[in-house]
């Protein structure tokens, strides 16, 4: 049903001042109703897009979001050996201090020893 300006749209005037309808004013109503159905059938095809498109973004977020998470737990695991390998290096060092202490302890001896 077309909506108007006020009222239901259609002014009923009395038979006595009423114009003679002419074909081409038939033709255009006809056309102007044509155009209003594109245009609903158009907008009806744009909402359905629409909730598609924002339906595939709440899924590609969720992807997103499994990516992330995976890569977090790939950075933790990396950061974890790295702590462990630098552990091992911390050892090593500390061996190789007390060794180079030993070393010179024994190379002030041998000095005194001279």
């Amino acid at each position: 049903m077309p909506r108007g300006r006020g009222g239901d749209g259609v002014r009923q005037v009395p038979a006595a001042s009423a114009p003679l309808a002419s074909p081409s004013y038939y033709e255009r109503v006809g056309q102007l109703q044509q155009a209003l159905r594109d245009s609903e059938k158009k907008r009806f095809d744009l909402e359905d897009k629409l909730y598609e498109y924002n339906k595939s973004d709440k899924c590609r977020a969720k992807l997103k979001c499994a990516k992330l998470k995976k890569y977090l737990k790939e950075i933790c695991e990396s950061e974890r050996r790295a702590r462990v390998r630098n552990q091992g290096y911390l050892k090593k060092l500390e061996c190789v201090q007390t060794y180079v202490e030993h070393l010179t302890t024994n190379t002030e001896k041998l000095q005194k020893l001279k």
